[in-house]
């Protein structure tokens, strides 16, 4: 394996590896869990008879949306390839009452090729399907894409909703010195409470169009 795929490898897995450092890290990040809910709210009043919405979410993970969606009532399938991250939402979901929390069922898979058929969690059509976080940006190559757009097309249902998110290109941020580090933090390891610092580096591939973020700690 070439030196790049090794460190687009790492970065789809090594980010996740540590469900707890992971929600600690966005613990602060809700404005995008406020506009897929009311996105989600929205579906929903646009036909009454879609109560609750039955979601599809690509990349899951910890639940930091899942959960609020099964709190809102709403039926969710959750995707993710990280096994570590979906016992940390499967803990989550644990702590809800019993009529949420058997709202919500969890699948491990690359979402490339959902394995999803007709069983007992629901699975399509979805009349609202999410990719969120920037999630989607874990796709690579354009071949990546179309898989991946191709089976949320099998799962959404006529006239469903696919709503995602990506960072808007900047100029400034991708040009950054890539032997810098940047956003120094000291703080404690939420469960070992181990003394870290955070810091952070960009190394923008322009031919490929990746950026490679590091994160040290």
């Amino acid at each position: 394996m070439n030196p790049r795929d090794l460190l687009l490898r790492a970065g789809t897995t090594e980010h996740y590896e540590d469900p707890s450092l992971y929600d600690h890290e966005y613990r602060r990040r809700r404005r995008d869990v406020r506009h897929y809910r009311e996105l989600c709210q929205r579906e929903v009043r646009k036909d009454p008879h879609r109560r609750p919405a039955r979601i599809l979410e690509l990349g899951c993970g910890t639940g930091r949306l899942l959960v609020p969606l099964v709190r809102d009532g709403h039926e969710v399938l959750g995707v993710d390839r990280s096994w570590p991250m979906l016992q940390r939402c499967q803990d989550r979901l644990a702590r809800l009452p019993p009529s949420r929390k058997g709202r919500a069922h969890l699948v491990q898979a690359d979402f490339r090729a959902l394995p999803l058929g007709p069983d007992p969690a629901g699975a399509g059509p979805f009349p609202v399907v999410l990719c969120p976080f920037n999630a989607f940006m874990h796709l690579y190559e354009r071949e990546d894409v179309e898989r991946f757009l191709a089976g949320v097309r099998a799962q959404l249902a006529p006239g469903g909703l696919f709503a995602f998110d990506v960072l808007l290109p900047d100029i400034d941020w991708l040009g950054r010195d890539p032997e810098r580090r940047y956003a120094r933090t000291r703080f404690k390891h939420p469960a070992t409470g181990e003394r870290l610092v955070y810091t952070n580096s960009v190394a923008y591939d322009p031919v490929h169009q990746v950026a490679f973020i590091r994160l040290y700690y």
